[in-house]
């Protein structure tokens, strides 16, 4: 076989090959397998024609082995630890540079032709040059665009753009210009197996108006596993600790459980010497958010936007003033403790937290009236034996209920208490004094002071004013008189007496301003409603009568609904007409079509109308006999 033995490289351009004559029964056949088994490791193949000779393609660079055997080196043992080295550290070169001899292996760059009795090495000259990335000229030339719309492009909804326009690296300039927070999990990823692994913490406040009791914050803790949650309420921030420790204790005993670890957010009130000193004593982990990062803490963070806007609706429900707020949110955690939740499956937090499911039977209406009663060594022979008062929630370690008194604040805790669940004092006291304003005036605050001419020349408040007479209102229904107080006025700042002053009765007639009529029943308001009713049978005869109308007038024609569009729903509509007496005339119904489902600007503006009014088809059929029209 014919190799290579020398190069003589000339200025570069030319190479003077000598030649010699090597043959391959020189070497043993166990070396040669070995050798053979090597190069086929690095990813060589062998040639067909020549045994001899291996090569391998890259990136574009042809590299062809040519082994031949010396004498000296047919029974190198270390020939083959030396190879893989050589050919290692050869081929990680990005220049190879001249052809060299390694142990008997001749690396061969290229092939060369003879000319004048010289070879001449066919090779393509390169030059260094600065060639700027194909893709990330495109990603640039398209405003940086995305990687999905590029491959969009490519698939045809472009032309123009090279195959490789796609760049597979990240841009630091699309980085720095449009660069997102990493999503967060919908769900946690892993939930605790026990009450008490973890617990979750915030704190809420502060609020604009503080509690009754003078709270400004509400502090909540949620159990991770059961999330049944716990609220306490403080006048400042640095009350955390003490409430987290009465929190540590209560459940710790009830659950004969350790809390294990605790997740809040980096508050001064969670982070700082105290609070994690108490926490290493006791042996809670502490796990803390990341800043600017309350997503880490979502489930105190959700869990009190729940309390604050069931409490909110509470509040607006019954109208009652601001101050409430803890007595509401204390009511809103008790509620949600014994209602379904997403978190868990087929059991409410308060089951999951106890074993026992809730009873809701005690529940009441928050801010209904209360009437409580007066036990007998609280009250006189003939006061009353009971007391107005609002219901403002429950009380979990009493059987009890918890009520506010209106006019002083005071909370109480009661057992003996009968609800009005359809009375709410905290809107009566707007609701009632505007009616009684306008239905009794002698009620109001204006139509009880009554101006008298004294012959001393003073002039006072009737402390008993005569009024009119009452409206009669239900049993239950109470109005409320605020007590008048006596005012007088010295002489000197009057210089005459004024005229009493009486308003004129006769235009609050009762009897005139209540007389109303309330109809039976109302009207259905769908096509099932209609069928079940006592009348049925007279909604059906109007229903007929609508169907046999459409039928004989041609309202519609079948036709195939076309491919990915929707039908437009219809309607029935009832009516029933009466007389002048009051009596029933009729019953009618009317089918019509449900033109809010319609697209705007393109079906939105069109009609249906299968009827027609007479003064329309007058007018129709005077203009077709006046330009002697022909009526379809």
């Amino acid at each position: 076989m014919e190799l290579p033995t020398g190069v003589d490289d000339e200025n570069n351009k030319y190479c003077r090959l000598r030649k010699s004559i090597y043959g391959l029964k020189q070497a043993s056949r166990a070396w040669y397998g070995m050798l053979d088994d090597t190069l086929r490791s690095f990813g060589l193949n062998r040639l067909k024609n020549e045994p001899c000779i291996y090569f391998l393609r890259k990136n574009e660079i042809f590299l062809a082995v040519g082994v031949y055997v010396d004498d000296l080196l047919s029974n190198n043992v270390s020939l083959k630890n030396e190879l893989k080295m050589a050919l290692c550290e050869r081929f990680k070169m990005k220049d190879l540079g001249r052809a060299h001899w390694c142990l008997g292996i001749r690396i061969i760059l290229g092939t060369a032709t003879q000319y004048n009795g010289l070879y001449r090495l066919n090779r393509r000259d390169h030059w260094a040059m600065a060639v700027q990335d194909v893709p990330d000229l495109w990603h640039r030339r398209l405003g940086h665009l995305r990687r999905g719309s590029m491959k969009l492009l490519q698939d045809g909804q472009g032309t123009g753009i090279p195959s490789d326009a796609i760049t597979k690296t990240d841009c630091v300039t699309c980085l720095k210009g449009k660069q997102c927070r990493l999503p967060f999990p919908k769900s946690a990823t892993k939930r605790s197996k026990e009450v008490l692994e973890l617990v979750h913490s915030d704190i809420c406040g502060p609020m604009q108006v503080a509690s009754v009791g003078g709270a400004r914050y509400f502090l909540s803790f949620i159990d991770d596993f059961s999330r049944k949650s716990f609220v306490y309420f403080l006048k400042h921030k640095n009350e955390a600790l003490p409430k987290f420790k009465d929190f540590i204790a209560m459940v710790e005993r009830q659950t004969s459980k350790r809390v294990k670890c605790l997740r809040t957010d980096n508050g001064r009130e969670y982070v700082n010497n105290m609070f994690a000193e108490f926490l290493m004593r006791i042996g809670i982990r502490h796990e803390r958010t990341i800043p600017e990062t309350p997503q880490q803490n979502g489930v105190a963070e959700r869990m009190n936007q729940t309390f604050v806007e069931k409490a909110r609706t509470m509040l607006i429900d019954a109208n009652l003033s601001p101050d409430l707020w803890a007595e509401a949110v204390g009511t809103a955690n008790y509620l949600r403790n014994r209602c379904p939740t997403k978190a868990l499956r087929k059991v409410t937090p308060e089951e999951a937290w106890s074993g026992r499911k809730p009873n809701l039977a005690h529940l009441k209406i928050f801010g209904c009236l209360a009437m409580v009663h007066v036990a007998s060594g609280q009250r006189k022979k003939w006061d009353p034996k009971s007391e107005e008062r609002i219901f403002v929630g429950y009380c979990e370690t009493s059987k009890g209920y918890r009520t506010v008194d209106r006019k002083t604040k005071k909370m109480y805790v009661t057992r003996d208490v009968k609800f009005l669940g359809l009375r709410f004092p905290g809107t009566q006291s707007s609701k009632e004094e505007s009616t009684n304003s306008l239905m009794n005036p002698g009620v109001g605050e204006e139509a009880v002071i009554v101006w008298t001419s004294q012959d001393s020349g003073s002039t006072e408040m009737d402390p008993n004013p005569s009024v009119p007479p009452k409206v009669d209102t239900d049993s239950n229904e109470s109005t409320r008189q605020s007590p008048q107080p006596s005012v007088k006025t010295s002489p000197e700042e009057l210089r005459r007496p004024l005229r009493n002053r009486f308003l004129n009765r006769n235009i609050f007639n009762a009897d005139f301003l209540f007389q109303t009529q309330v109809r039976e029943q109302s009207d259905p308001i769908s096509f099932e409603e209609a069928l079940n009713r006592p009348d049925a049978k007279e909604w059906l005869k109007a229903i007929n009568e609508e169907l046999a109308s459409h039928h004989e007038n041609q309202s519609w024609e079948p036709a195939v609904l076309p491919p990915h569009k929707k039908a437009i729903k219809s309607k029935w509509v009832f009516k029933t007409k009466y007389k002048e007496d009051g009596t029933i005339e009729k019953r009618k119904a009317r089918l019509v079509a449900s033109g809010y489902s319609q697209r705007q600007v393109i079906d939105y503006e069109d009609t249906f109308a299968p009827t027609l009014g007479y003064s329309s088809l007058r007018y129709l059929l005077s203009l077709a006999a006046k330009y002697n029209l022909e009526v379809d």
